[in-house]
């Protein structure tokens, strides 16, 4: 699966295949978020969730995943929701989960505050409970992930505090 928003190199399309012929059952390349076009806050938010682990080694979040015949075989037909890697990802472990040293994906990202929001505002509304595998209000395996990290970012680095502060307003005004 590659987003409309991501740029994907041949190489990491290749390498990605690899390594799922290799028996990986599901995989990406790593990603980079490319925000010098973007408004300050924009820029901020992302250089917060380009430094969350949760991110980083997970199938959301970036963009773009690939499954191997095998991770396929275990669901039926794609949700219709706009974050199906959130699905993806809660049908794979940890350990099942390749993430390919290769060129990153590009993930261009909204220029403009209002924009991000309503890419967020979106996502969130399309991600009912059964593809969570939660229930209403419960809070899922990923963002408790992402609380963690935020808490980790702020103790290893403090003046990161004001950007911190921006990505949670982000995400409470699109919820």
């Amino acid at each position: 699966s590659l987003a409309a928003d991501v740029e994907l190199t041949a190489r990491a399309a290749v390498d990605t295949m690899l390594a799922l012929s290799n028996g990986a059952l599901a995989g990406r390349p790593p990603h980079r978020f490319e925000s010098s076009r973007a408004h300050f806050l924009v820029q901020r938010w992302y250089a917060v969730r380009e430094r969350l682990p949760s991110i980083a080694t997970s199938l959301w979040g970036a963009g773009c995943y690939a499954l191997s015949e095998e991770g396929r075989a275990r669901f039926e037909e794609f949700p219709e929701v706009l974050g199906d890697d959130l699905f993806i990802n809660s049908l794979f472990s940890s350990e099942e989960v390749t993430m390919v040293r290769t060129d990153p994906v590009v993930v261009r990202t909204p220029l403009t505050l209002g924009d991000l929001i309503r890419v967020k505002r979106r996502s969130y509304r399309t991600q009912v409970p059964e593809y969570r595998g939660q229930e209403q209000g419960v809070i899922s395996t990923g963002q408790r992930e992402q609380a963690r990290d935020l808490r980790d970012l702020f103790r290893r680095d403090p003046r990161r505090s004001v950007d911190i502060a921006i990505y949670v307003a982000v995400i409470a005004l699109a919820r």
